[in-house]
This record gives structure tokens, C-alpha cells and sequence, in this order.
């Protein structure tokens, strides 16, 4: 049994979506950790990554202040270039399209803080525009990656119709 290309983008149309999904829970699951497993496993992280720099290094010593700021950043990047992908792979590019994904990390980085409200965490405004700071800078970086993918194999395969039809001719 073959699996055709409609199928194998379909399948792993409902992959990627399921994994922006876990995304998301993930980010919402942690916001509703209470304090102090939040600051255990915040701990956890910023032991490990503090193990691998220089000791007395200016970066130990951000890793130390900001891994929560860290860790929001990136895991809204994680989201931004999941949604990129998505967005390349398997939407009509129109500007409402873009305008939704633009928007995306507004309304979970709201959520997110506003799940924190209820946990005994405080909430934060300055999260809100950490999580949306990752997430676009990550967003662009991967679009223009996969943009840059796209010019590339466009030109390989014109390249080599051109041969082709020469070859023909």
C-alpha cells in the first residue's frame, strides 16, 4: 500500500497541529503550577543550563536572574516557529490568515498570565510582551528560513525542467 501526497500532507498536517497544540497545553499546564513547584522546576532548568556555562561568566549570572523570563521567551518561540511552519505548509497566505497567526501569541500570552491569576502566581504584563517578543522573533526567523527552503527548491526545479527541455528539444 502506498500513501499518496494528499494523504502524507494531510497526516502530517494533523502531526504539526497536534504538536501546537501540545504547545500551547504545555505552556498553560505550567501556568498552572503553584509557586513553588513552578520556582522547582524553574531551579531545575537553570541548574542545568548553568552547569554547561563558565562559571562566574556574565551569562551564568543572566541565566540566573531571568530563567523565567528565558523560559517564557522561548517556549513562545517554540510556538513561532510551529505556527510558522504551519502557516507555510498548509494555509492560503491571505492577510486575515496572517493577521490570526500575528495575533496568536496576544491571546495565549493572555491566557497564560491570566491562568497565573488563579494559581497563586502573580500575573504579568511584562510577560505578555516577553512571550510575544519570542514568539515573533522566532515566528520571522523561521519563516524566512523556510521561505529561503522554498526559493531554493523552486529554482532547483526550474533549473532542471530547463535542462529537460533542452534535453528534449
Amino acid at each position: 500500500m502506498t500513501i499518496t501526497k494528499p494523504t502524507l500532507m494531510k497526516i502530517l498536517q494533523c502531526l504539526l497541529l497536534a504538536v501546537i497544540i501540545g504547545t500551547v497545553l504545555f505552556i498553560f499546564v505550567n501556568s498552572m503550577l503553584p509557586p513553588e513547584k513552578s520556582s522547582e522546576q524553574s531551579d531545575t532548568v537553570k541548574d542545568i543550563i548553568v552547569e554547561i556555562l563558565p562559571d562566574d561568566s556574565k551569562a551564568e549570572s543572566f541565566v540566573e536572574e531571568y530563567i523565567r523570563k528565558i523560559a517564557h521567551f522561548t517556549e513562545y518561540g517554540l510556538l513561532g516557529v510551529e505556527l510558522a511552519l504551519y502557516l507555510m505548509l498548509f494555509t492560503k497566505r491571505r492577510p486575515k490568515t496572517l493577521a490570526l497567526f500575528a495575533l496568536t501569541p496576544f491571546f495565549v500570552g493572555f491566557t497564560d498570565e491570566t491562568i497565573q491569576r488563579f494559581s497563586e502566581r502573580g500575573p504579568s504584563i511584562d510577560d505578555v510582551w516577553i512571550d510575544v517578543g519570542g514568539f515573533i522573533l522566532f515566528y520571522l526567523i523561521a519563516l524566512a528560513a523556510l521561505f529561503a527552503i522554498f526559493l531554493t527548491v523552486s529554482r532547483v526545479k526550474n533549473k532542471n525542467n530547463s535542462e529537460k527541455d533542452r534535453k528534449e528539444a
